[in-house]
C-alpha cells in the first residue's frame, strides 16, 4: 500500500485523447427522382380527343381493309382489331367497352356507340395531379341519335404513354346537366324540354 493520499482519477473514455473520435452519422439525403411529367390542364381535352380519334380511325381503317359489314354478313374479327386497339386503350377498355361495341360498329348507326367528346362546350378535370391517371368529364348534347349525357373518360399511363382506360356515360335522369353551361343560361331547361 502506498502512503500517497492523492485520489486516483480515472479519465473519461469518451473524452480521452487516446480514444478515437466518434463520427456523427449524417442522415442520408434521398436521391432526387426525376419529376414525372403531369399533362398540363389545357392539353388534357386534346389528349382524350386524340386517343378517341385513333380508336375510331382504327375501326374504320381495319373495317375498310377487311371489308367488314355487319349488314352484309361480314362481321368484324375482334382478334384482328384487338392488337391495334391496344395501342390506344388499356386491356380492360379493349376487352370491355371496345369489345362490346365491335359487333355493332359496322352498321349505319355505329356512331351511337361512341360517347360524346364536346370539350369545346364544357369539361371538368376531376383528377389531374397524378402522372399516371387522368379523369375528365364532358357533356354530350342531345341530337338525332344520342340523348343528352355526361361522359367520364379515364386515361392511364402504360409503358410511358397515355391510353384510354374507361368511359362512363351517365344520362340526365341520373345526373342532370348543369344549369349554366358554356355561357348559355337555361341550357338544361332547353335540353330537358322545359
Amino acid at each position: 500500500m502506498s502512503d500517497d493520499s492523492t485520489p486516483l482519477v480515472v479519465p473519461d473514455e469518451e473524452k480521452s485523447p487516446e480514444s478515437p473520435e466518434v463520427e456523427e452519422e449524417t442522415p442520408e439525403v434521398p436521391e432526387e427522382k426525376e419529376e414525372e411529367t403531369v399533362v398540363p390542364e389545357e392539353e388534357i381535352p386534346g389528349l382524350v380527343d386524340n386517343l378517341m380519334e385513333e380508336i375510331i380511325q382504327t375501326y374504320y381503317d381495319l373495317g375498310k381493309e377487311f371489308n367488314w359489314d355487319n349488314i352484309n354478313g361480314n362481321p368484324a374479327d375482334f382478334e384482328v382489331l384487338k392488337p391495334e386497339l391496344r395501342k390506344y386503350a388499356s386491356e380492360i377498355m379493349t376487352q370491355g367497352h371496345l369489345k362490346e361495341i365491335t359487333p355493332f360498329f359496322y352498321t349505319p348507326r355505329d356512331g351511337t356507340f361512341i360517347p360524346s367528346r364536346n370539350f369545346d362546350i364544357r369539361y371538368t378535370i376531376l383528377e389531374k395531379n397524378t402522372p399516371n391517371k387522368i379523369v375528365i368529364s364532358t357533356i354530350g348534347l342531345e341530337d338525332y341519335i344520342s340523348p343528352p349525357e355526361t361522359v367520364y373518360y379515364t386515361l392511364i399511363k402504360e409503358d410511358d404513354k397515355w391510353v384510354l382506360d374507361d368511359w362512363k356515360r351517365v344520362g340526365v335522369e341520373e345526373e342532370p346537366l348543369p344549369y349554366h353551361v358554356g355561357g348559355i343560361e337555361g341550357f338544361q331547361g332547353i335540353i330537358m324540354g322545359k
